[in-house]
């Protein structure tokens, strides 16, 4: 365990996350467990929150990254490095799903790629604010993390409107978006877009309905708005397909990707 006399006494306490002042200190990870310094186990539910998706020290893909790092040539050589990506992207991903996305490479992290989505559909649509949704009870409003620090950077106004079963199985949510909606006066008052994640973990995991999902983007064609799905947590095979709405049959206009698309946790989205 790591001394808590340490972490008081070094670290900063302005932090971004609560922490244990007693919290393990992991030494190892393979597959999806982890082991301190004292060998017990823990089960990694979390995936490294979504980075690590394939298990901690996959070995093809440790066999695949030592090869790249033994390679000759310079490591910083991204126009090659890239190029490889839009070819594995193209040739495994979309092909195969008849699918014809441009890929838009935006930085090292989740939030990069939420931020990226959402500055384009407004360019696009020259509307202003954006829809996210959240998990709401009586006790907290949850969302995308990924939304809330993109909506931090001012990138505009987000409207955070109730997630699939928020209230309850016999509450309508699309309904009320959609009453929402026609409140607008004007075309160019409603949403540039909407982002959605097909499990929101905050607060808990919440799962949506294909029937919600579906309904959701016959919402955003009736109302000109783009439908972005957020993949940065729960896309790259978490959920089993590689992209966790596949199943559904939506057809998304963007799509974030973060985390485990460099399959290893490398920072990449």
């Amino acid at each position: 365990m790591i001394e808590p006399s340490i972490l008081e006494r070094v670290q900063s306490h302005v932090r971004d996350f609560a922490r244990s002042p007693a919290a393990s200190l992991f030494t190892r990870g393979y597959g999806s467990i982890m082991a301190d310094a004292c060998g017990r186990q823990y089960i990694d539910f979390s995936s490294a929150a979504g980075a690590l998706n394939y298990g901690h020290d996959n070995p093809l893909l440790m066999q695949m990254l030592r090869r790249r790092l033994q390679e000759d040539g310079s490591a910083t050589s991204a126009p090659r490095a890239l190029k490889r990506f839009c070819e594995a992207m193209d040739g495994y991903l979309l092909k195969p799903r008849g699918w014809e996305y441009d890929v838009h490479y935006t930085g090292t992290t989740a939030a990069a790629s939420v931020e990226a989505a959402l500055k384009i559909a407004k360019r696009a649509t020259g509307r202003k604010s954006v829809v996210s949704f959240t998990r709401c009870d009586a006790f907290r409003a949850d969302s995308s993390s990924a939304v809330v620090w993109a909506a931090s950077t001012g990138v505009g106004d987000t409207l955070f409107m109730p997630y699939d079963g928020s209230f309850g199985p016999d509450v309508d949510t699309m309904a009320y978006l959609e009453r929402q909606l026609d409140t607008c006066q004007h075309p160019h008052e409603k949403p540039a877009a909407v982002v959605v994640e097909t499990v929101l973990g905050e607060g808990g995991i919440n799962v949506l309905s294909w029937r919600w999902l579906r309904d959701l983007e016959a919402l955003c064609r009736r109302h000109g708005m783009l439908l972005i799905m957020d993949e940065t947590i729960v896309g790259c095979g978490r959920t089993g397909r590689f992209f966790s709405f596949e199943a559904s049959g939506v057809r998304a206009d963007m799509i974030a990707m973060s985390r485990s698309l460099s399959g290893f946790g490398l920072p990449m989205s």
